[in-house]
């Protein structure tokens, strides 16, 4: 019998590096950004760049999804059909609609900062949504056909580029917020070409209807899901902005960077969970491989949580300016909200077993209302604790609701006093550490 622990721990940090190392660069860069911008500036950077994440939710549509379903399990039309389809439409709605948004850069400034002030910084990450976009495509056919090597060594590269271009614009040229957004619209534009390489042999300009019809069907009912999920990690940022100001959505996004360290564990778990999950329901035992593999995945999680509340008071001190230091009673919160996040993605078992994958979507709308709820009650009144808290609670809810109709569906009889002792440990930790 393989030996799934392992199996999944590789295909995570192999696929998931990607992820890992594009969430890396705002993490190794914070002595750079704390030190170098001003505060307000800062939390600024950070509207620009979840912005510029819901509005490529937006315009990828679900294709990125969608391609995995139609190569693997739709075995009808060539793949040069399916690969070429994709992009094409990517392509050309993707410039349709980002040259409408250039038109309207001076409002959406408006909009977010209540000033025209950064509409050229509107336009950089415009410009990074259509080539961030197109590039899900061949870097979607390098999962599927499992080229790992070549897949990370892409990721890495654009990694090292990335990072290099923000110390030379930012510590060197002291371009600031541009400079920031330009290194990673340079970063993503140098590598077109080579993704195009990839799919030289499956590509040519032309779209089949058909298959874009099909595409589009399985796509766009999952941008509800992926806006909520946006929604329950990145709005509380907004109402921070509205209503303490940017200065706390800089102490928030400086507090986030460091929780973002299990929300990559959690990302790079997802990356390889579906293939693993179908394949481990293939075997004899597959409950009881399921329950000890949660364990160890909730185990595992709340070791790293524990660790990263006892060091993030000196690594901020280390890395950040003085006056981030109240980002520090923010982590433990915030990773619990990714602790949950964890949990929700693993016990969807039953929901993907059995097909009820509309569960998952509605679960997730379902915590993202209570966020917009929770944040709309408590920013106000509590600012960064409260916008952290609500976070962790919609999370909370996502997960219960996911765990309990996924058990109904495919009873897996979960290891209930380990997970209890486990959780029991890490509530006595966030109760010594608020006292």
């Amino acid at each position: 019998m393989p030996n799934y622990t392992k199996k999944i721990v590789q295909h995570s940090l192999i696929f998931g590096s990607g992820e890992i190392l594009s969430r890396l660069v705002g993490f190794i860069l914070i002595p750079l950004y704390t030190h170098y911008l001003p505060q307000d500036r800062y939390g600024a950077l950070q509207i620009f760049l979840i912005t510029s994440n819901l509005i490529g939710i937006l315009l990828q549509m679900g294709i990125g999804s969608a391609i995995f379903k139609s190569v693997i399990y739709d075995k009808n039309r060539d793949n040069r059909i399916k690969y070429s389809t994709a992009l094409n439409f990517l392509l050309l709605s993707g410039l349709a609609a980002i040259t409408v948004f250039q038109l309207l850069s001076s409002r959406l400034s408006i909009l977010l900062f209540q000033s025209a002030e950064y509409q050229t910084e509107i336009r950089i990450i415009l410009a990074t949504v259509f080539f961030r976009n197109i590039s899900v495509i061949p870097l979607s056919k390098l999962r599927i056909e499992g080229k790992t090597p070549t897949y990370s060594l892409l990721s890495f590269f654009r990694f090292m580029v990335q990072l290099g271009l923000n110390i030379l614009f930012v510590a060197k040229l002291g371009y600031g917020i541009r400079g920031i957004l330009t290194a990673e619209l340079i970063a993503y534009a140098a590598f077109i070409p080579l993704y195009f390489g990839i799919l030289r042999k499956q590509y040519e300009f032309r779209m089949h209807l058909a298959e874009l019809k099909e595409v589009l069907h399985f796509g766009v009912p999952l941008i509800p899901a992926a806006v909520s999920m946006f929604l329950l990690n990145m709005s509380s940022q907004y109402f921070l902005q509205h209503y303490s100001g940017l200065e706390n959505v800089a102490i928030y996004a400086l507090a986030y960077r460091f929780a973002m360290i299990i929300s990559l564990m959690v990302a790079a778990f997802q990356f390889t969970w579906a293939s693993q999950m179908f394949e481990i329901a293939r075997e004899e035992n597959a409950r009881d491989i399921f329950s000890k593999n949660f364990t160890r995945f909730y185990g595992a999680i709340t070791l790293v949580c524990i660790l990263l509340n006892l060091l993030v008071r000196p690594l901020i001190r280390t890395m950040a300016t003085p006056e981030y230091l109240e980002a520090a009673r923010i982590v433990p919160i915030l990773n619990l909200s990714y602790l949950f996040f964890g949990v929700f993605y693993y016990s969807s078992i039953g929901i993907n077993l059995k097909k009820k994958t509309v569960y998952q979507s509605l679960y997730a709308v379902i915590g993202a209302i209570v966020n917009l709820g929770l944040n709309l009650w408590m920013v106000p009144r509590h600012g960064v604790m409260g916008a952290a808290a609500a976070n962790a609670i919609s999370f909370f809810v996502m997960a219960a609701l996911t765990l309990i109709k996924s058990e109904r569906l495919y009873p897996i009889g979960y290891q209930k006093k380990r997970i209890l002792l486990i959780s029991a440990v890490y509530i006595a930790q966030l109760v010594f550490l608020y006292h």
